[in-house]
């Protein structure tokens, strides 16, 4: 018994570490510029890496959110924004504390508000956006002479 726990937790650090260097490699096409899921076994990773961190949000809370961004800027490309807004959602239900991510997911969820003509929403939802960027923002000095 005690070796067909070795067995499955070996797998599972083995899948959870294959879907973080999906979403790392997302990310880093996302900074350039690039998007990822353009060829059809991206998307298929993607989606498994989403899956897979869903699984394990509560002990990955970051990777999941990031996954979720992903995999919901995947759908909305691919003209599904019900789905989406689904993976958006569930990111913001994740424990992160990645003000960045969250800034972007609710972005993201403010445009999809916007095009369904639900402005007040998509007004809050640009503002919660802008108050997680903020978290992120360094402070300055102001330097009076």
């Amino acid at each position: 018994m005690a070796a067909l726990s070795l067995v499955l937790t070996a797998c599972v650090s083995r899948a959870v570490k294959e879907a973080q260097d999906v979403v790392t490699k997302a990310d880093s096409m996302r900074a350039e510029g690039l998007m990822y899921g353009r060829e059809e076994g991206d998307s298929v990773q993607l989606a498994q890496a989403y899956e897979t961190l869903g699984q394990w949000q509560w002990i990955y809370p970051t990777d999941y959110a990031h996954a979720c961004y992903h995999y919901g800027r995947l759908l909305r490309e691919k003209e599904n924004p019900v789905a989406a807004m689904a993976c958006f959602i569930n990111a913001t239900h994740s424990r992160t504390r990645d003000y960045h991510i969250l800034g972007r997911i609710y972005s993201n969820i403010g445009s999809i508000c916007h095009l369904a003509n639900e402005f007040p929403l998509a007004y809050d939802m640009y503002e919660f956006s802008a108050n997680n960027f903020l978290k992120t923002a360094t402070p300055y000095l102001i330097i009076t002479g």
